[in-house]
């Protein structure tokens, strides 16, 4: 993240459009053309050289709403909701939904577009998945009496 003064926010803007692939792109605009002045919301998937392409669409809303379906969100998606025209303000419902998804997938980001896909406003910045939590086996009693019988043992020993 390039920071949040007023002088970096053009480039820090120009920066994510440039991490979307030109296909997502393409792909995105026509997607936005054919909802005829509705929101749409779509996630974007991490590639491997750290670009965001292959769009899938969550939903067509009305002119003032649209929503993602949680079970095609992973961690480290970058979430785009299109504003039809050029205010890219969020909404309250808009900052909640960034929120609550960044709660359950912290490398998630969230943008809002506008229909051209030329203009983002970053509501949160995605990052890289954090690692999988290291898996631990379940230890049933008679497992844990016996390293509790054991271990003491192998010290004295």
């Amino acid at each position: 993240m390039i920071g949040l003064w007023p002088e970096n926010i053009a480039a820090e803007r120009a920066a994510m459009i440039a991490r979307i692939t030109p296909e997502a792109r393409a792909l995105m605009a026509a997607e936005f053309a054919t909802a005829g002045g509705r929101e749409i919301a779509l996630s974007l998937s991490k590639q491997s050289d750290g670009r965001f392409g292959e769009p899938r669409l969550h939903m067509r809303g009305h002119s003032c709403r649209a929503g993602f379906l949680a079970h095609r969100l992973l961690d480290g998606d970058f979430l785009i909701h299109c504003h039809p025209g050029d205010d890219l303000t969020p909404s309250d419902k808009d900052l909640d939904t960034a929120g609550s998804i960044h709660c359950r997938l912290p490398a998630t980001g969230f943008a809002i577009c506008d229909t051209e896909v030329e203009r983002l406003y970053i509501v949160i910045e995605p990052e890289t998945p954090p690692p999988s939590p290291v898996r631990t086996a379940r230890v049933g009693p008679l497992q844990l009496r016996w390293a509790i019988e054991w271990l003491p043992r192998q010290r004295n020993s």
